[in-house]
């Protein structure tokens, strides 16, 4: 009996629920059927992405290869130019940002994008380097013995290259943070150096330094003292390839200038006149390998170019530099110059003083001097020699199956 009506309960309960279901059907069925159109055309619309769309893809595809185009055809080699820019576009304007030191890769690049879009408005924004907030100061002088290129504004980043005490340097941005300077050197290399390692100023700084007679130091290390007399105060140490100004000299010192203005004496036998040394005859091979040994067991340093420690490229560049033939900072760029030399397996065509360059996969990773002997000279650990000789003590087979190509730099009459 409790069942029945507990049926008979729920049968009425059913029909007074579809009667309520039943008017809300015919709401949703009106709103839908009003509605359907304009979803149809949202479907489509989802499905079929309007052409507005590849209007915006396509013009980043395409700017994205002017700008790698203008790099590699006006700065190919990021360690001695910068070129990097970037767009913001819209249905009626591109926005280029970004910086470079070349003017005429930016000229390239804006000439390229109007040509492509002459409908959309272009606005320029990449800066020319030096930066414009540098106002007059970007020039520089060195003012330590060794003051060190960096990747990044900071202490422990990778050390790219070194500058040394006297020589130029083009200052191009200084960092927001630190105060570090983004600069060029005059082997042409980019990286940060502190601040503290420059004396900063305007192209007179520049032209009042060039215009001072200098001694160039030939030791390897030394010290500028304050009065005659090796046990006399510091004013700085020195190290091969140093200028310092000339003020006067005796027969045993010569009183000298930094370049940030410190006046000390360093022994005369130590440095030569700048001018006198630039007017010696050229180089010889003999000279060349004869500057090699003088750093015979230094120390290696990854991006070392000073007597303070080389790297193999920075060993080659210093021996050639200080016999007056400048070489550029790596051994793949130093790989570009010279007259080539055809290997064969005894090596019969080699000479002193040849630039041996090593590597695997088509890839320069090292460079040596050839001396004579089937021998050779390089920074690997220290600096060191090496036979091709198997058999010998001092046999590199590794470096006799790496060598890739020779360059002579030297003539031999």
């Amino acid at each position: 009996m409790k069942c029945l009506q507990k049926n008979g309960k729920q049968r009425k309960g059913k029909s007074a629920q579809t009667v309520i279901f039943s008017k809300y059907f015919r709401l949703i069925a009106h709103v839908v059927a009003l509605s359907f159109p304009l979803l149809v055309n949202c479907t489509h619309k989802i499905q079929h992405p309007p052409q507005a769309s590849d209007t915006f893809t396509q013009p980043f595809e395409i700017i994205q290869k002017l700008i790698q185009d203008v790099r590699t055809a006006f700065c190919p080699d990021d360690r001695i130019s910068i070129f990097s820019a970037s767009e913001i576009f819209n249905s009626e304007e591109i926005v280029i940002n970004g910086e470079t030191t070349s003017q005429a890769a930016k000229h390239s690049l804006l000439k390229r994008i109007r040509e492509e879009f002459p409908e959309r408005h272009l606005v320029d924004r990449i800066a020319i380097l030096p930066h414009a907030s540098l106002g007059k100061d970007t020039c520089a002088v060195v003012r330590l013995s060794v003051a060190d290129l960096r990747r990044q504004p900071a202490v422990d980043a990778e050390l790219l290259n070194q500058a040394l005490l006297g020589s130029q340097v083009r200052l191009l941005k200084k960092h927001h943070r630190n105060n570090w300077y983004l600069c060029q050197l005059d082997d042409q290399y980019i990286g940060w150096i502190n601040p503290g390692a420059l004396v900063i100023g305007d192209s007179e700084l520049l032209e009042l330094w060039i215009r001072k007679e200098k001694v160039l130091v030939l030791d390897q290390f030394g010290v500028v003292v304050r009065d005659k007399g090796s046990s006399s105060v510091a004013v700085t140490d020195v190290v091969c390839g140093n200028l310092l100004a000339k003020l006067e000299e005796d027969a045993d010192w010569v009183k000298v200038e930094t370049p940030s203005g410190q006046v000390g004496f360093i022994q005369k036998e130590a440095v030569i006149d700048f001018d006198d040394w630039m007017k010696q005859p050229a180089a010889s091979a003999e000279t060349i390998i004869e500057k090699a040994f003088q750093f015979y067991g230094f120390p290696y340093l990854w991006g070392g170019t000073s007597s303070k420690g080389m790297d193999c490229s920075g060993f080659t560049k210093t021996v050639f530099r200080m016999s007056r033939i400048f070489l550029p900072r790596d051994a793949n760029m130093q790989v570009d110059i010279g007259e080539a030399v055809s290997i064969d397996n005894q090596l019969t065509n080699l000479k002193p003083a040849d630039l041996l360059f090593f590597g695997d996969n088509n890839k320069i990773t090292h460079v040596g001097i050839y001396i004579g002997n089937l021998q050779f000279i390089h920074s690997d650990g220290y600096v060191r020699l090496n036979s091709f000789v198997p058999g010998t003590e001092n046999y590199s087979e590794y470096r006799r199956n790496g060598l890739m190509r020779v360059k002579r730099i030297i003539r031999h009459d």
